[in-house]
């Protein structure tokens, strides 16, 4: 089971070769199967189907049961979860990537492809859902930094809406605290945001009630390697993990060694894997 100050972030990225969806559908339960095939355009039938296939490899791990053996409940607009499971995820996925958080406490994720090309009414949505006070932020930066602190501000809503769950449609109109920082806190909520590999930004809302600093693992999927490992032994361990943060990675070198350390690091190398009880 996770550790109570521990975030694990599943992605998936998905390559440029064509994918059979419909051959793969039937990995999925009969309800999921059906939402599958409702949408028009196969892309988003791709996004469903490897966003669904992520969430229950990952859940099979973390609950040692195969994938058939639990079922994940969406209430409404609430947060979907495992009945009998203290576990907590949230899941947001973009052109090319899906990502999945999962916690022991109340966790909410976005991801956004950082691309105005695709969104060039950018400034429009600012001046309709942001605040004042974002607006004024966002508008006095330099025009060349503008288009980057809106996905920033853009996805820190949509994560602390969904970790409150408030639901998705820009944080349910939730203020970020300014200026905006990659990290911050706010009893609570510890925030994150950052760019990724592949022109992404993302946004990390989550609960942290003792007050201390969380540690993020990440770990990367590809869509070929994760039906193989959805078809083969689903009670198998999860991959290595490996920091998410680059400040995540030098607070965890410097974590103190003994029966109660977490994390022992490979002399000469930036793996950092987690020590088996």
């Amino acid at each position: 089971m996770l550790p109570i100050n521990e975030i694990h972030i599943h992605f998936l990225r998905y390559g440029p070769d064509p994918v059979p969806v419909e051959s793969l559908i039937s990995l999925l339960p009969l309800g999921e199967q059906e939402q599958c095939r409702g949408f028009g355009m196969e892309s988003r039938r791709l996004e469903f189907l490897g966003s669904r296939l992520l969430i229950r490899r990952a859940l099979a791990c973390y609950l040692e049961k195969q994938p058939g053996e639990f079922s994940i409940r969406s209430p409404g607009l609430g947060k979907p979860f495992v009945e009998g499971s203290p576990l907590r995820f949230n899941l947001s996925h973009t052109e090319g990537l899906a990502a999945c958080s999962f916690a022991r406490t109340e966790v909410g994720i976005d991801v956004e492809k950082v691309d105005v090309r695709a969104r060039p009414h950018w400034p429009l949505l600012a001046r309709r859902y942001f605040s004042t006070a974002e607006q004024d932020y966002l508008f006095s930066r330099p025009p060349e930094e503008q288009p980057r602190f809106f996905f920033r501000i853009f996805t820190l809503k949509e994560a602390a809406g969904k970790a409150r769950g408030k639901g998705w449609g820009l944080g349910g109109g939730l203020p970020v605290s300014l200026p905006v920082r990659e990290k911050s806190f706010e009893y609570p909520w510890e925030y994150r945001v950052d760019e990724i590999p592949g022109d992404y930004c993302l946004a990390h809302v989550a609960e942290a009630p003792e007050g201390e600093p969380l540690h993020y693992l990440s770990y990367d999927w590809e869509l070929g390697t994760l039906v193989q490992a959805f078809k083969r032994v689903p009670r198998s361990p999860l991959p290595e993990g490996r920091p998410l943060f680059p400040s995540d990675g030098e607070r965890l070198k410097e974590t103190k060694s003994g029966p109660n350390a977490r994390y022992s690091s490979q002399r000469g190398s930036e793996v950092f894997t987690p020590v088996k009880s």
